[in-house]
């Protein structure tokens, strides 16, 4: 313990002046009088050091907030205008007063230097910042209630938070941009598997919504019992030996958070669907030779996969977003499919949040995944139960995007929402032996594409392998997916 205490103390002296924190006095001089030389320099100065904490003087934390407020404002500035403004604020003592802006003002002799000054002072305040953090975290640690989870996924908020502010954020021309537009247009003509998302491994599927691409958070909806889970994974499948197939140039590692089913459920099914065994035989012990060799080279196929499941229940959204950090930074997974949505836990509200904002706070934290991390992350969700009530013939009616359970943020946040359907009830009365022989027509919904366009794309499930086919071209339904339609 007293190790312990002997650390923090050495932190603490630090932040309290005892030893200086990284600064450079001169250079922060040097951003204030160029700004006052130059007042079109402060919208620059905004934009990289963001806040007057970045200066780590206190006369010159009051100067450039004094500065920062007027321009926003559109006031006039110089070493006038700017005094009165410090004298309005009581802050023009503590400033300096006149005679020290003035002395900024003459501190340098043009304003050439000025992104110069400003990165070394963006420099010091990172650095400072990363001080800071690395204290709380310590103190953190220190508490009885404590988890390294908990601890970990706040400290690599801020360490992004803070490296995002060492990239200036500028605007690009559209003039400028549009040489590389017409490149990649050519290059998608031609057929540059690097400029289309990843093939879900459905021809269909791909030619709706371009592949899963990056960035993008895609929410896969059913009732109960539909195969959601079995899409999910078929596309997993699909995705993983993309490179065995042709459709990807290299291996593709996929990640997989299963909330409900556990990782050798999930393994069975998928060597079930690849060797197209029965689920029912191998449960039953009906298992012939010739099955056991189908089974055998399905797994050598499925070793060939970069596939990384997590089956732990009772996730929250705080440890989803550090394991999927964690599966990019060790396995650099580009594909993530969480199974399934209502079964996430909300972090940090409090006892009187609803569960819409329960699921609002979820859904967030999954499309700040997909962006953060790159990549496009699919997510399974329920259907309420009006999308399985029939219309007025009594079939099942198509089901609707405003049937997703607590649906409004889900569908908000969405880039895609696909909805599997299918009627059960006649599923019921058919014949079970040519449903075994030769599968069933589902409807995949394309609901929601924000890039693209909506529709119905058909597929062709076999339950008995736990597996969705391509489904033959037939005449059916064309256009658009209206949602007030159906």
């Amino acid at each position: 313990m007293e190790k312990k205490t002997d650390t923090a103390v050495n932190f603490g002296s630090l932040l309290s002046g005892e030893r200086p924190l990284p600064h450079n006095l001169d250079a922060e001089k040097g951003v204030l009088g160029c700004m006052l030389n130059d007042p079109s320099l402060i919208v620059n100065a905004m934009s990289v050091l963001k806040t007057r904490d970045a200066f780590f003087s206190a006369a010159h934390r009051y100067i450039s907030g004094a500065m920062f407020e007027m321009a926003k404002n559109e006031e006039a500035i110089d070493v006038l205008t700017l005094a009165n403004a410090l004298k309005k604020g009581s802050e023009l003592v503590q400033a300096g007063g006149e005679i020290y802006l003035l002395e900024l003002m003459n501190s340098v002799p043009s304003t050439a230097n000025f992104d110069k000054y400003i990165d070394i002072v963006q420099d010091a305040s990172v650095l400072r910042r990363l001080i800071r953090r690395s204290s709380e975290t310590l103190q953190q640690c220190l508490q009885d209630e404590a988890t390294a989870g908990d601890v970990l996924d706040q400290l690599h908020k801020e360490v992004i938070d803070i490296s995002d502010n060492l990239f200036r954020e500028e605007s690009v021309a559209l003039k400028a941009e549009l040489g590389r537009a017409i490149d990649t247009i050519f290059r998608l003509a031609e057929g540059n598997k690097g400029e289309k998302g990843f093939s879900t491994g459905y021809r269909d599927l791909d030619d709706k919504i371009g592949g899963l691409k990056r960035g993008e958070m895609i929410v896969l909806a059913a009732r109960p019992s539909i195969g959601k889970t079995t899409l999910a994974m078929n596309i997993a499948a699909n995705v993983a030996l993309s490179h065995t197939r042709g459709a990807s140039d290299e291996k593709i590692a996929v990640g997989v958070f299963s909330l409900e089913m556990n990782t050798q459920s999930l393994v069975l099914r998928m060597v079930s669907s690849e060797a197209e065994i029965s689920l029912k035989d191998v449960g039953n012990m009906n298992v012939t030779t010739n099955d056991f060799t189908n089974i055998q080279k399905a797994a050598n196929v499925l070793a060939e996969t970069e596939i990384h499941i997590d089956d732990s229940a009772q996730l929250d959204v705080m440890e989803l977003r550090a394991k999927s950090r964690r599966m990019k930074e060790k396995f650099n997974v580009d594909l993530i499919v969480i199974d399934y949505l209502q079964l996430l836990r909300g972090r940090g509200l409090n006892s009187n949040s609803s569960r819409e904002q329960e699921v609002a706070q979820i859904s967030g934290a999954i499309k700040a995944i997909a962006k953060e991390l790159n990549i496009p992350v699919i997510i399974l969700a329920q259907m309420n139960r009006q999308a399985e009530q029939g219309g007025a013939n009594k079939e099942a009616a198509r089901p609707k995007l405003s049937q997703l359970r607590e649906s409004g943020s889900i569908e908000q946040d969405a880039d895609i929402v696909m909805i599997l359907h299918r009627d059960r009830g006649r599923q019921i009365e058919e014949d079970q032996a040519k449903i075994e022989a030769e599968g069933m027509v589902t409807e995949l919904i394309v609901a929601k594409n924000r890039n693209g366009e909506t529709g119905i794309v058909e597929l062709k499930f076999m339950p008995q392998f736990t597996k969705f086919l391509d489904n033959d071209p037939v005449a059916g339904f064309a256009g658009d997916y209206d949602n007030d339609q159906f």
